[in-house]
C-alpha cells in the first residue's frame, strides 16, 4: 500500500571524482543509499553480486509489478506487499522495495524505485543499505491538472 514518511530524510551527494562515482563505497561512514539512473548499470550490478547471480529478470518482473501497483496511487510511495512482489523481494535479498510514479500517470511516465537490502546482502559494507533507481520520464510534452508541462 501507500506509505507516509513522518521523519525528515537527509541527503549528501558525492564530490567530484577522477572518473565516475562508484555504485557503492567499500567503507562508508554512515548508512548509504546509492542513486542510479542507468538501467544498464543496474543490470551489471545485479550480475556482479555473487550472492544474487543473474537476477535481471527478477528485477524486471518486480519493477513492472510495482509500477502497475503504484499507478493506482500516483504521487505516493508504494510498498510492494502482495505475494508476487514479496517472492521477488526475497529472491533479490531485499527486505523491502518501494516505487513511486508521478501524478501525471502513464502519459508522463517515469518511476522511482527504492531497494532496501537485508543486512546479510548489503554490497561491500553493512552501511550500504539501499539503492535508489530512477527511470526517467518519456521526454515529451504532457498535461497535468495545472496545464501543459514539458517532461524530460
Amino acid at each position: 500500500g501507500a506509505v507516509a514518511c513522518e521523519s525528515p530524510v537527509r541527503f549528501q551527494f558525492c564530490g567530484k571524482t577522477e572518473s565516475h562515482t562508484p555504485v557503492f563505497h567499500a567503507s562508508p561512514t554512515a548508512n548509504t543509499a546509492s542513486a542510479n539512473v542507468n538501467g544498464a548499470l543496474l543490470r551489471s550490478y545485479a550480475r556482479s553480486m555473487g550472492n544474487h547471480g543473474l537476477k535481471e529478470d527478477v528485477y524486471d518482473r518486480l519493477y513492472s509489478l510495482l509500477v502497475q501497483q503504484a499507478q493506482q496511487t500516483p504521487g505516493q510511495l508504494y510498498f510492494g506487499t502482495d505475494a508476487r512482489a514479496a517472492a521477488s523481494i526475497r529472491d533479490l535479498g531485499l527486505i523491502g522495495c518501494f516505487a513511486r510514479v508521478p501524478a501525471g500517470g502513464a502519459e508522463v511516465g517515469g518511476a522511482v524505485f527504492i531497494d532496501v537490502y537485508a543486512p546479510q546482502m548489503r554490497p561491500m559494507s553493512a552501511r550500504n543499505v539501499a539503492l535508489l533507481y530512477v527511470e526517467a520520464p518519456r521526454g515529451k510534452k504532457g498535461t497535468l491538472a495545472g496545464g501543459p508541462v514539458e517532461t524530460y
